[in-house]
């Protein structure tokens, strides 16, 4: 949220790219990657994400999630 405080809310004009390690957050990756998705909802122009390591089979299989 401090992103978006600081850099003014996702939007055509105001695009974002997110990299990665969304569920890597610590006690608040639900909400995280909860507020991403609803972005990318709204409007899928404003709001771009690349998949981190995390989100990979391997490191998934690794460390267990």
């Amino acid at each position: 949220m401090n992103i978006f405080k600081i850099n003014g809310n996702p939007s055509v004009d105001n695009p974002y790219l997110m990299n990665g390690d969304f569920v890597d957050r610590g006690s608040f990756s639900i909400e995280i990657i909860t507020t991403l998705i609803a972005w990318r909802l709204v409007d899928s122009r404003c709001m771009n994400m690349s998949r981190g390591n995390h989100e990979a089979k391997s490191l998934n299989t690794i460390y267990g999630f």
